[in-house]
């Protein structure tokens, strides 16, 4: 969605596609944030903490923020390719090499999100997505998906996707 299209595959564009679920789609009445909260229950959450280094080996995992050090069995770590690519975090040992060249290789753009509560339900009652071409290739990117939140937001909402 948000790559240089000459750094894109015309053979594996929709490589994701054996993978999708089968069946209808649906979003979350609330957002996914009620999944969240469910998967995550009693499991403590800190907010506000910038990881350093994560320690690994094994005895486990130590994950360091600042002056807090987090013991535990195993970590997953899912932060942006971005943070990777800038070594803002220190892997003790570092990451084996297939993982560092993988990382180096690896591209990504940029995708916002743009909120949109209107005064009435125009796109139609049972849309999920929508989409739209662009006639002008420099225009290609902009509000070319739209996600219609009105059955789960209690509002006529779109959020559309721009590149």
């Amino acid at each position: 969605n948000a790559g240089c299209l000459s750094n894109l595959s015309a053979a594996y564009w929709d490589q994701d596609d054996p993978y999708e679920m089968s069946g209808d789609h649906c979003f979350l009445a609330g957002g996914n944030t009620r999944l969240i909260k469910a998967l995550c229950e009693g499991v403590p959450i800190f907010y506000g903490k910038t990881v350093n280094t994560i320690r690994y080996g094994n005895e486990g995992v130590e994950v360091i923020a600042g002056d807090q050090v987090f013991q535990a069995d195993i970590a997953l770590c899912t932060v942006p390719l971005g943070v990777l690519k800038k070594k803002a975090i220190s892997f003790e040992p570092e990451l084996p090499e297939r993982k560092l060249a993988a990382i180096e290789r690896m591209g990504f753009g940029l995708l916002n999100k743009v909120a949109m509560v209107f005064p009435h339900v125009f796109w139609g009652e049972d849309q999920d997505t929508f989409g739209c071409l662009n006639e002008y290739s420099h225009q290609r990117g902009e509000f070319f998906l739209f996600y219609c939140y009105h059955t789960v937001s209690g509002g006529p909402a779109l959020v559309a996707l721009v590149a």
